[in-house]
């Protein structure tokens, strides 16, 4: 009997310890995490290359040639004391000064004189009739010969030279219009002036360079 309680004992002891084994929970399973997905990197364009403009070419500058004839140029000097002042000077130290002009592209003097430079008058310093209108050809202007000598000029007796310039065939309206006092014109110009207005015709300077 005591044997047949001993086996019960045992066998309820293992179906307990079944039954709690039987109700343990299963563990809960670790979820996977998602796998991430890796945002597109957008594409580098390639830089748009600006071609180099080409540079602007420099246009070369006129040059003086001789020509196998030179011109000759003829001074008018009208009847005012101020146009008298002027051509007086221009017939003296101005046309030493002519005779030794030269741009800086040249070796050698521009212009040489007709005619031998006359001794330096006494000109009178300007008055309240200070203002000089003298019209030259374009030719002449384009050299820079009346900016070298007016200054001077201008400096020393106190007047003031306007300059009119153009083509030649103005030059008739400036002599019958009174537009200049002081005309600087060539020969082949001076011959369509009447010298009447004008105190003195002068030969003044000749020159083989012209402005190509």
């Amino acid at each position: 009997m005591k044997k047949t309680a001993a086996i019960l004992l045992l066998f309820a002891l293992l179906l307990t310890g079944c039954g709690s084994r039987a109700a343990a929970p299963a563990p809960t399973p670790t979820p996977e995490a998602e796998p991430v997905t890796p945002s597109p990197v957008p594409a580098t364009s390639a830089p748009t290359t600006v071609p180099t403009p080409e540079p602007t070419p420099t246009p070369e500058p006129p040059q003086w040639v001789r020509q196998e004839e030179s011109t000759d140029y003829i001074l008018y000097v009208g009847l005012s004391a101020p146009a008298g002042a002027l051509g007086s000077w221009l017939l003296s130290e101005g046309a030493a000064l002519a005779g030794e002009y030269r741009p800086a592209q040249l070796e050698e003097s521009m212009f040489a004189l007709l005619s031998a430079p006359r001794e330096t008058p006494q000109i009178p310093a300007a008055g309240e009739e200070r203002i000089i209108r003298l019209a030259a050809e374009q030719a002449i202007l384009d050299s820079g010969l009346l900016g070298a000598l007016l200054p001077a000029f201008e400096s020393r007796y106190g007047y003031a030279v306007e300059v009119y310039s153009g083509r030649s065939d103005e030059a008739r309206d400036w002599a019958s219009a009174d537009t200049a006092e002081v005309l600087l014109l060539s020969r082949a110009t001076a011959a369509l002036i009447n010298r009447r207005g004008f105190a003195s015709v002068n030969e003044f300077v000749s020159t083989s360079w012209v402005l190509e």
